[in-house]
């Protein structure tokens, strides 16, 4: 069809916008909120309407002024026609973007606390969405705060407290020696006091050895030392339990780990167990067969003279 069959009234207004493509036209429509400290009032609503309502590319118009805040739902490539008019109204904005973040709830792992969780973070104006990985126990919030510090504060109200996601992929594992922890009755202690710590996913026992391991996400572990101390049962990582009577002094435990490429099965771990285990100055030994990592606590000088034999 050739330009001579375009249909149009005919006026010079008409001619125009036939030849004028709509503003924003094929562009998806797009929210992008305002936070403008002045607009608190149906005055200051109607002077919006009146003046952000008429530019070209503007769908719609939605007011919080409680919170001061404005989303102008558009198909603009640029919003400067948007904020100048704010500024020429008197009533200049602050474009909020939308943040991701996500967060380490150890405490969430059922669907109450998700509940309890959407009721608690749904009333803070500016969190957009909340996504829930249960097993992993991650707490994803996309959100147009300034910070995460008002959803971290809630999560702790909720006793649930978090922190930002480590970029880490896996957790680390940190063993202490607990010479006083020998019974069911100091392991719950244990776990009524490190459970539920911001960073701490998991916490394995081995009472007879009086060993904690500590799986976790902290960047060191003065945290959990001073939380084992408040309850009565220091770690004692540094030095072993006191000598016996008539015996020499306490010898200086030492913790080694090794990268061994070819263990990573439990039959290999049995074998190692088999030949390290019956080691004199071996206390314990820690694996992790997805790493090929194992940790070794001794009491040897050095672990050179044992890998020469």
């Amino acid at each position: 069809m050739d330009s001579s069959s375009t249909k149009s009234c005919g006026t010079a207004a008409c001619e125009s916008l036939a030849n004028e493509p709509l503003v924003g036209a094929g562009r998806p429509a797009t929210d992008t909120v305002f936070y403008i400290e002045k607009m608190d009032c149906p005055s200051e609503e109607r002077q919006i309407r009146q003046r952000v309502g008429q530019i070209a590319g503007v769908e719609a118009l939605g007011f919080d002024l409680q919170q001061h805040r404005l989303t102008v739902t558009h198909r603009l490539d640029d919003m400067s026609p948007v904020t100048a008019a704010l500024v020429e109204l008197g009533l200049p904005g602050r474009q909020e973007e939308t943040r991701t973040e996500a967060f380490h709830v150890p405490r969430m792992d059922c669907k109450n606390e998700v509940a309890q969780i959407r009721a608690r973070l749904g009333q803070i104006a500016g969190v957009e969405d909340l996504h829930f990985d249960l097993a992993q126990r991650v707490l994803t919030v996309e959100h147009r705060l300034p910070d995460s510090v008002a959803v971290i504060d809630a999560l702790a109200a909720l006793g649930m407290p978090a922190t930002p996601r480590q970029a880490v992929e896996l957790p680390i594992r940190s063993t202490f020696h607990v010479p006083k922890m020998d019974c069911r009755n100091e392991e719950r202690q244990v776990r009524e006091r490190l459970q539920g710590m911001a960073g701490i996913e998991e916490l394995e026992f081995d009472l007879p050895q009086r060993r904690l391991t500590v799986v976790h996400r902290l960047p060191d572990t003065a945290a959990v030392v001073r939380a084992l101390t408040e309850i009565g049962m220091p770690p004692a990582d540094a030095q072993l339990p006191a000598a016996t009577p008539g015996g020499t002094a306490a010898a200086t435990l030492r913790t080694d780990t090794f990268r061994i490429e070819k263990m990573d099965c439990p039959t290999e771990e049995g074998l190692i167990r088999k030949r390290l285990g019956s080691l004199d100055g071996i206390d314990g030994l820690d694996f992790n067969l997805m790493q090929r990592k194992l940790t070794v606590q001794h009491t040897w000088p050095s672990t050179c003279r044992r890998r020469r034999q």
